[in-house]
């Protein structure tokens, strides 16, 4: 059986560091046969085109919040050697985004690509396709490709029955996985859709104005026996905490 782990949307500076602490610890005891990263690792709140012109775009934290990214990929290096790729979310995309609207001279410098700023080769980390096999009918993306569902898996779902495949995204900050219904008795298998959660700390995003949005933290798994592919989700409790086949972190 293969067994690939896929989230990792920590969104920096807005981690949880006790789940990403405990999800280091989990890779090394599970040594997953491959590790994929959905998007959305680092917030870079300073280039969003909302905060134009505000006190938040000349804040100087962007290099620590690259620097804390660089760290925590480290820390998984130390722990885990094997397969690791990542998707680009939309989130890391406000850099590139904010270099080709607001100082075009420099965008097409390779220094300031993300793969560089944030040392893929030395931690010999690969950058995935928006949208790449992973197992036998199984696809990962970021997630922004479709439309934004409130329905925790809808987005994924309505992304596989989209693209005749099923999917495993991030994007949306909701854990679950959602199958559609294969009708009749001879029809084709279901398609699933997989939302992989977040890594986030709640208490850290302010700009949610109930403090309180309708996300779940964790992570998904596939389990790959032949051409059968079995998904599943863990969840990660406030407190960083989570369990996987028994066996907690904590």
């Amino acid at each position: 059986m293969q067994r690939i782990v896929i989230g990792l949307e920590t969104q920096v500076p807005y981690e949880n560091k006790r789940a990403v602490k405990n999800f280091t610890k989990f890779l090394k005891e599970y040594n997953p046969d491959e590790l994929i990263g959905i998007g959305d690792h680092m917030d870079a709140p300073a280039p969003a085109r909302w905060n134009r012109g505000t006190a938040a775009e000349f804040a100087t934290d962007l290099q620590a919040e690259v620097d804390r990214m660089i760290r925590i990929f480290e820390e998984i290096r130390e722990a885990y050697s094997g397969p690791f790729s990542v998707h680009h979310g939309n989130h890391e995309a406000r850099i590139a985004s904010y270099l080709k609207k607001q100082a075009p001279a420099l965008a097409d410098l390779r220094s300031l690509r993300l793969e560089n700023l944030l040392e893929y080769e030395r931690l010999d980390i690969r950058l995935r396709q928006p949208y790449e096999k992973v197992a036998p009918g199984w696809v990962t993306t970021h997630g922004d490709a479709g439309n934004l569902s409130r329905i925790p898996g809808s987005t994924a779902l309505n992304l596989a029955k989209k693209w005749g495949v099923s999917v495993a995204c991030g994007h949306t900050h909701r854990l679950a996985v959602k199958a559609s219904a294969a009708p009749g008795f001879h029809a084709s298998k279901s398609l699933y859709g997989m939302e992989t959660g977040n890594f986030m700390d709640a208490k850290k995003a302010s700009y949610i104005k109930s403090y309180a949005p309708d996300w779940t933290s964790g992570f998904g798994i596939l389990e790959i026996i032949g051409n059968r592919v079995m998904p599943k989700t863990v969840e990660i409790q406030p407190n960083g905490s989570f369990a996987v086949d028994g066996v907690e972190y904590k």
